[in-house]
């Protein structure tokens, strides 16, 4: 073997970029100031007008008297701040006023300098000090004069006695921090005065002239003028090349600086809120010409070189950040640049610097062996070992046992396998050349040989080993076909896998991951589109898991791709997707997604590797995850700012070794860490409110003032709100994350996710308080930490909770009444019915009773027949009339209105009727409540008298001997079936009934009165039927 010793660890790029611009709501492309309010928010200053920046989107403000703001002009040069908190905004090439923007209310001042304000002369500089003071210098023929700024106006400090012959001086002012002043004028030049305007010195400048540094010419115009955080003032002049810095007040000449490069023009110097100066120096003297070097002046004196700000952007216009070294924002000809430091604890391996060559170093496998060394393979197929001792890495050549000694020639390789009996790491892709042939080698670690095996099926995808030393393969043939493969060392002979049937696993679906179950009785297989499926190993049967619902089924696929599967020791399955993170019971038959939702980096999921503690170490294709299943939060997540060498991590590269340290492989190179090297100390930062918006009949939207308000009050007609957070400027937005919990409507912190907006709607009428937390850098809240926003709720009054009970009140009381008032009429109705039929049973029946008998006592008296004949006639139709009234009397007593009575009614009608013709009947009821069921008055006639027809009828016409009645009752559906053997032309003629004024018609009126559904049957036994619901 051939060791090729690489000098491959690095500590990672230094800086992670992001961008922001036109499309985030930024008012024009190019910056020209930036500046950290003490609000928390950037704001950006550009050619047109003012934007205020809160992690996610720009709010502008403009130049004009018709916009929210009112800016008075839109060229936007400098912003300070005054004693007062308000930004003080200077603009470019005008001096004539400046305007005092309040960053809460947003409320703006222009302050004049003329004479009506106290202002004389003509304005040449203005500038604000680090205590919000502001200052303004003016010249004319006669004087200069220094001015401050006051709640009570303009107040001058000194005037200098300055004759000259025009008033158009080149001028810079400097007010320092001991409270005294630099002013640089081109006639007079450079002068140090006390916090009381009295001239201390005047820095000799000619020395300049003689400097062979930078040569002859005049000094008239300043570059920049800047106090560092050593007390020394640094600048530089336009055409010249290095930088110049001064100690005001102990020494009068000043000096180049030696630590900066002598050969670049110095443009510009920015400073953060440390006092760190960043230089920005071109080649050239030209202005047009891009700065293309950079250096920081740091707080311990040292000289840092930051050119890598440059990198892949345009020209750079301002800077500003609260320390240049861990985060700094850019203000750039077209956007707004985000620079974040990344932590430098981390190690990297082949990691490379420049962002455009990231897709070049795609680390795949990793292995561990029994010594502790690690194995790593590129997806080129290049095998690398790692140091244990010297912590670097050496390249491994897979020679072939030929004599020429020939390269394996492999390509697609994306995992490792160590087999510890056999001193072997085992690697598995395809065949360098045209076909589509799979290879399956074995370099072993002791002597660096290597044996290939060979497929000519399809490349290999995947792989993994039994306890017995079989290897499962996954193919890849051409059209996303697939197929699985054994490969037994012993005889070097592959084999499909496939079904008792002799049918592939695998038709048009192309396996991603392989992973066997305990004891090597499954084997799960993750495809590409079509889900994760498992093979019964002794049986042969095949299953599918689908994600959602739970539910297992033969043979069923999903259109999801599996990149990743770990199975637990509870036999549980952690399945990696490009639709999130699945967890499978499949004893419970429980399931549970995990997404960005839930603060999942990515939905990508490429590696699961268990932390030994009931978590998991989660790669995804943006940003690595702490997982705990039972932690708070779930996810603790880490990107490139973190040390990562990239945020793209590839599938099953992940590796956790016998001492707790992890290797992930990605599109640049391998990551390794210990986890508390990736802990961070620092504290969650404070919630901020950017925008609240209201949505009522029109949208109302609150943007000033916000983190200052007591309470935020939602109108009648406004039914939704929506409440924008953000973190101050000078925290990292990419890690963070927010919960929030609504008192008065939960009592429970909910997770945002990814999101910055929460939304409520519809909320009932009420005081609740909004509560709003962020995650720290770890991904971990701080219970004492939070913002507290009360919230007034007011509706409608048919909307509030005791309008809405007194008129449910109100409904009950006026159903309850109705329905005393319909059960005091039907009382009422029953009684009337009870009377009704009493009386007509005393005095009718007792008349026709009456007429019956004396009928009879008079057929005693006369012997004539014929009258006889009569007086039995009469008698007759005295009964008959009797029986009639009697079921009248019966259908209208209230006292007989339970199914009991209708029943007994029916039977005894039967054996009046049938029994005297010797017509044998059965009566059945079935599925009645005969005691506590009742009936209304008129179904219970209706249902009586078609009873009655009927039966009738087959007693007169049908000369039947065999009657069989039926009633049943299922539910609310009542059926009665009579059936009789007699004639078939007689038994429902209506005709042959017509003088009773019965007949088919009469029933069938009946029966729609009843609103049931009547079949007479002819044919045959003769058959009534009468169905309906309801009863």
């Amino acid at each position: 073997m051939l060791l090729l010793w690489l000098p491959l660890l690095l500590v990672g790029q230094r800086y992670a970029f992001d961008f922001e611009s036109i499309s985030e709501g930024l008012s024009d492309r190019q910056i020209t100031e930036l500046y950290l309010g003490e609000e928390g928010f950037l704001w950006v200053g550009t050619r047109d007008g003012l934007n205020r920046f809160d992690g996610y989107n720009f709010l502008p403000f403009d130049q004009g008297p018709f916009s929210e703001a009112g800016l008075s002009l839109g060229n936007i040069d400098r912003v300070g701040r005054d004693l007062e908190g308000n930004m003080v905004i200077f603009y470019q090439n005008f001096n004539g006023y400046f305007d005092r923007f309040d960053p809460g209310d947003f409320s703006i001042e222009q302050v004049e300098l003329n004479p009506a304000t106290g202002v004389t002369g003509f304005p040449r500089a203005l500038a604000t000090d680090e205590f919000g003071r502001v200052f303004v210098l003016t010249v004319s023929k006669k004087e200069s004069i220094l001015y401050e700024y006051t709640t009570a106006g303009f107040v001058a400090i000194t005037s200098l006695p300055d004759e000259r012959e025009t008033i158009s001086p080149a001028a810079e002012l400097l007010p320092l921090r001991n409270g005294q002043f630099l002013i640089f004028d081109s006639d007079f030049g450079m002068r140090l005065l006390s916090a009381t305007g009295e001239l201390i010195e005047t820095v000799d400048l000619k020395i300049l002239d003689s400097a062979p540094l930078f040569g002859g010419g005049n000094f008239e115009r300043l570059e920049f003028l800047r106090e560092g955080a050593d007390g020394r003032v640094y600048f530089s002049f336009y055409g010249h090349r290095g930088v110049y810095r001064y100690r005001p007040g102990m020494e009068n000449t000043p000096g180049y600086v030696p630590e900066l490069p002598t050969n670049l023009y110095y443009s510009q110097a920015e400073q953060d809120q440390l006092g760190q100066l960043l230089f920005f120096a071109r080649p050239s003297s030209d202005e047009s010409e891009q700065s293309k070097r950079f250096f920081l002046h740091t707080l311990d004196g040292r000289f840092e070189n930051y050119d890598e700000l440059v990198r892949g952007g345009s020209r750079i216009q301002c800077a500003a950040g609260s320390d240049f070294r861990e985060k700094i924002y850019l203000g750039m000809y077209d956007g707004l640049r985000i620079v974040t430091k990344r932590r430098e604890a981390l190690r990297n391996y082949l990691a490379v610097e420049q962002e455009e060559e990231y897709f070049q170093q795609l680390v795949r496998g990793i292995v561990e062996d029994h010594q502790g060394t690690v194995y790593f393979t590129e997806q080129n197929g290049q095998l690398y070992r790692i140091d244990p001792e010297l912590d670097l890495t050496d390249s491994l050549y897979l020679h072939l046992p030929s004599e020429d000694g020939d390269l394996l020639e492999i390509k697609g390789v994306h995992q490792l396998i160590y087999d510890k009996e056999g001193h072997a790491i085992w690697g598995c892709g395809q065949s360098l050349g045209g076909d589509n042939n799979g290879v399956l080698y074995r370099y072993d670690i002791r002597d660096c040989t290597t044996q290939a095996f060979y497929y000519p099926n399809g490349a290999f995808n995947c792989f993994t080993r039994s306890e017995e030393g079989i290897f499962y393969l996954g193919a890849s043939r051409n059209l996303g076909s697939g197929q699985l493969v054994t490969f037994d060392p012993s005889t070097e002979i592959f084999l499909p896998l496939v079904s008792p049937q002799g049918r592939s696993y695998l038709s048009q679906e192309t396996p991603m991951c392989l992973t066997l179950s305990q004891g090597n009785k499954r084997l799960f297989v993750g495809t590409d589109g079509k889900g994760m499926l498992f093979v019964e190993l002794k049986t042969g049967k095949v299953h599918q898991y689908r994600p959602t619902p739970w539910k297992e089924e033969e043979v069923m696929f999903n259109d999801y791709t599996v990149y990743v599967i770990h199975e637990n020791p509870d036999s549980s399955l952690y399945v990696g997707t490009r639709g999130g993170l699945h967890h499978f019971d499949p004893k419970r038959e429980e399931l549970r997604h995990y997404g960005r939702g839930e603060g999942l980096s990515s939905n990508i999921v490429s590696a699961i590797v268990p932390d030994g503690h009931e978590g998991f170490w989660i790669s995804t294709y943006n940003g690595l995850n702490h997982f705990q299943p039972n932690g708070k939060p779930l996810f603790q997540r880490y990107y490139r700012t973190d040390g990562l060498s990239n945020d793209e991590f590839n599938r099953l590269s992940g590796l956790r070794t016998e001492n707790g340290r992890y290797y992930f492989g990605g599109i640049n190179g391998l990551t390794t860490f210990y986890p508390q090297e990736l802990q961070s100390s620092d504290p969650p930062p404070d919630v901020l409110l950017s925008k609240i918006v209201l949505y009522g009949t029109e949208e109302r939207i609150l943007l000033a003032g916000l983190n200052d308000r007591r309470e935020i009050t939602v109108e009648e007609d406004e039914k939704g709100i929506a409440i924008h957070l953000a973190t101050p400027a000078t925290e990292l937005t990419e890690r963070t994350r927010f919960r929030v919990r609504l008192e008065g409507l939960n009592t429970d912190w909910v997770d945002l996710g990814d999101e910055h907006i929460v939304r409520y709607s519809n909320l009932k009428s009420g005081n609740y308080r909004f509560h709003a937390q962020a995650t720290d850098a770890n991904g971990s809240y701080a219970l004492e930490q939070e913002l507290v926003l009360p919230i007034r709720v007011y509706r409608y009054f048919y909307e509030q909770a005791w309008f809405l009970v007194l008129i449910a009140l109100t409904i009950v009381g006026f159903i309850i009444g109705f329905l005393q008032s319909r059960s005091r009429e039907r009382l009422r109705n029953e009684q009337l019915r009870t009377q009704l039929s009493s009386d007509i049973h005393d005095e009718v029946s007792g008349l026709l009773a009456g007429i019956t008998m004396q009928t009879e006592l008079l057929q005693s008296y006369t012997e004539d027949d014929h009258l006889k004949t009569r007086l039995k006639g009469v008698g007759e139709a005295g009964r008959k009339a009797m029986s009639k009234m009697s079921d009248v009397i019966w259908s209208i007593d209230s006292r007989r209105d339970t199914v009991g009575d209708l029943l007994q009614r029916m039977q005894e009608h039967a054996d009046d009727v049938l029994l005297p013709l010797e017509i044998k009947y059965t009566f059945r009821a079935e599925g009645f409540n005969e005691k506590d069921r009742r009936l209304t008055g008129s179904k219970r006639q209706d249902i009586y008298f078609i009873y009655k027809e009927v039966v009738n009828n087959i007693a007169r016409h049908s000369n039947a001997t065999k009657v069989n009645v039926y009633l049943g009752l299922t539910g609310n559906e009542f059926e009665m079936i009579i059936r009789d053997n007699g004639e078939a032309t007689n038994g429902f003629d209506a005709r042959k009934s017509a003088k009773t004024g019965q007949g088919l018609a009469n029933l069938r009126m009946r029966a729609k009165r009843l609103d049931a559904e009547l079949t007479v049957n002819k044919r045959g036994d003769q058959a009534m039927h009468l169905r309906m619901r309801k009863v």
